[in-house]
């Protein structure tokens, strides 16, 4: 290699820390404060440059939060139609594939910057679309849609009591979006997350034991 095609590669190496930089303090700002109460005077603070320094990579405050919001678009994956729901009560018990299929999901908040984006979009549900977008149509729906599969196999397996398996996925799917925004809303504290997390772990099982005992789970 070349001195001049390692210099544009520095340089372009520099380029994409710089601005990847700015993005990450910006998202410990937004997790903090919210969108609003954060300048880019601020993020400029936090990074170490210039004000102007900033707007070499972004145009303006709201393209750093897009940036943010496709991070979490490449990085979060909640995808439990992987999950061997046809092998429900022979393979596997109801309630092992319940907690395989939950488990995962508080598994990726332990990475840093995805619980921050989480927490992030929280504050911002309302007030952003993009946000917002991302909540009901990769998350809510296919959740929604997935563990009404669940209780419709479980039914048609004679595994629980035959009821309507929109409702059982509502019924059970609505408190664990309470324990979400409780986690990551009310509650939340970075400093002691890992005890946060166990207590959520504690709840969903204390939650998926309830929900089996109104539904009557039967021996397999």
């Amino acid at each position: 290699m070349s001195e001049n095609q390692k210099k544009v590669e520095n340089e372009t190496k520099f380029t994409k820390d710089t601005k990847e930089r700015i993005r990450d303090e910006a998202l410990d700002l937004f997790a903090i404060k919210g969108f609003k109460d954060v300048s880019i005077r601020d993020i400029a603070r936090e990074v170490g440059i210039r004000n102007s320094t900033i707007y070499s990579h972004y145009d303006k405050k709201e393209d750093i939060m897009d940036a943010i919001i496709e991070l979490l678009i490449d990085e979060f994956r909640y995808n439990p139609d992987i999950l061997p729901i046809e092998q429900l009560g022979d393979n596997y018990k109801p309630k092992e594939l319940f907690n395989k299929a939950i488990l995962p999901l508080i598994e990726q908040t332990k990475v840093p910057h995805i619980r921050k984006i989480i927490r992030l979009m929280c504050i911002e549900l309302f007030r952003n679309e993009k946000f917002l977008n991302f909540f009901k149509y990769q998350y809510i729906k296919p959740s929604y849609e997935f563990w009404t599969k669940m209780f419709q196999t479980m039914i048609d397996k004679n595994l629980i009591i035959d009821y309507e398996a929109n409702h059982l996925a509502k019924e059970f799917f609505n408190y664990f979006l309470y324990l979400f925004f409780e986690t990551f809303l009310l509650n939340y504290d970075e400093s002691n997350f890992d005890l946060l997390i166990d207590k959520l772990k504690q709840k969903i099982s204390r939650h998926i034991e309830f929900m089996f005992d109104m539904i009557g789970e039967k021996k397999v």
